[in-house]
Formats: structure tokens, sequence, C-alpha cells
């Protein structure tokens, strides 16, 4: 985080509180990689750097501790970005896993076929981007093709509990592309490639079991992938 990025933030966000802007720039920077897990944060060189006090920084940090990204550990002072924790990520994974099989049912069963074109446009780009070995690509499309199938539910409790995962989620997806890509050639990440496909072609059929299934594969497809290679990146 420095002075010309705090600049362009202030332009993104006009109207936003200084510590809505820090906290969006360190969200950018622990889910690109930028800021790597471990690292301490410089509170002090922050406040010097963006002249200004300490308080909107320590409240952006605070922000961040609530969506783990951020930590205070007892046997250190200061603030650091959270390790990746693989008991974090199995936990938020059944969340995930019971959201999205429950909104592609519904989907299904309401058969609302708005976003359809939009889902296999998404799911068609993700099969080209993962036969061909381009995982760095993959983060922003698979979010948007998952949490599509989710606003399609219209259902606003679920949005919204989708939405509580989001941006921990979108974390996790940034290693998911370090992860496919140390495995290519393995049998799970090119079945991976077709899944989005057979999701789209479960959502058409109108059958809420086909659906939840084929969602329920794609999820279990996903952990595997992860376990495979977790333990480069987690703890």
């Amino acid at each position: 985080m420095n002075k010309e990025k705090f600049e362009e933030y202030l332009k993104k966000y006009p109207l936003s509180t200084l510590n809505y802007v820090i906290f969006e720039i360190l969200y950018d920077e622990i889910v690109s990689g930028e800021l790597r897990p471990g690292t301490k944060l410089n509170t002090a060189q922050f406040a010097e750097e963006l002249n200004v006090s300490r308080t909107p920084i320590i409240d952006a940090y605070e922000k961040l501790k609530e969506i783990r990204f951020i930590e205070t550990p007892a046997n250190k002072s200061g603030y650091y970005v959270s390790p990746l924790y693989i008991d974090d990520f199995k936990n938020m994974m059944v969340v995930r896993g019971a959201l999205e099989k429950t909104a592609a049912s519904i989907v299904a069963g309401i058969h609302n076929m708005e976003h359809m074109d939009e889902l296999y446009s998404l799911a068609e780009e993700l099969q080209d981007l993962m036969i061909n070995d381009r995982y760095f690509f993959q983060r922003d499309i698979e979010n948007k093709f998952h949490s599509l199938i989710v606003k399609s539910s219209n259902n606003p409790y679920l949005i919204d509990a989708y939405e509580s995962i989001s941006k921990i989620l979108y974390r996790h997806y940034y290693y998911m592309g370090h992860m496919t890509s140390q495995a290519p050639n393995m049998f799970v990440t090119k079945q991976a490639a077709y899944e989005h496909i057979a999701i789209c072609k479960a959502l058409k059929s109108g059958i809420p079991d086909m659906a939840e299934k084929a969602m329920e594969k794609h999820m279990n497809t996903a952990m595997v992938i992860y376990l495979l290679h977790a333990d480069r990146w987690y703890k």
C-alpha cells in the first residue's frame, strides 16, 4: 500500500470513509497475493506514507480480522496477514457446498433461464482455459459463474448467506490457479474443465435433483484438487 494507490482508491470510492478505502486496498492486496500470508503490517509506515492517522488503518485491520484475513497472534505483537488454514478452508467449503447445491436445486426447480446464456458462455470460457492450462485466468470467471447461479435462485436469504463467505472464497480462488497448474494433466483437473457445462445442462433440465448432484460433484472435485496440493500453501 502506497500513496499512489491510496489516491487511486480515493477516486474509486469518493464518498467512502478512509477506513473503508484502506480496507479495500488491503483486501485487494491480500487476495492478489501481493501481501503474502504471514506478512507483518507496518502501521506506522502506512500512516506516514498515506499521511493519515493510525485510527482508520487500525479500523481497516479490525474489519479484515472479521473475515479472517488478518490476525493478531498471542505470541507476537502487531497485525499479520493470516496464514491459509486448511481446516478453515474445509469449513468454508461445507457452507459453500450447501449454499450452491441449494441454489442449483432452486434454479432448476423454478426453471429460471434468465442468465442461462451467460452461464453457458462463462462455462465454455472456463472449459477453454482449463483445457489449455491457463489456470491463472480462471479466478474471476469461476467466481462470476458460481455467484450468478446463486443470484438466479432469487432467494435473498441464500444470496446474503453466500455473500457473507464470498470475500473469503475469493482469497482461496487465488491459490486454486496455483494448485491446478501443479497438476494440469491429472484426471481430476481435466474433469473439472467439463463440469461447468454439465451444471448448465442440469440447470436447464429443470430437474432439481440433477442440478444439485451436478453441483455436488463439482464441489467434490474442487476439494480433491485443493487437498492434493494444499500443503504447499496451507497450514
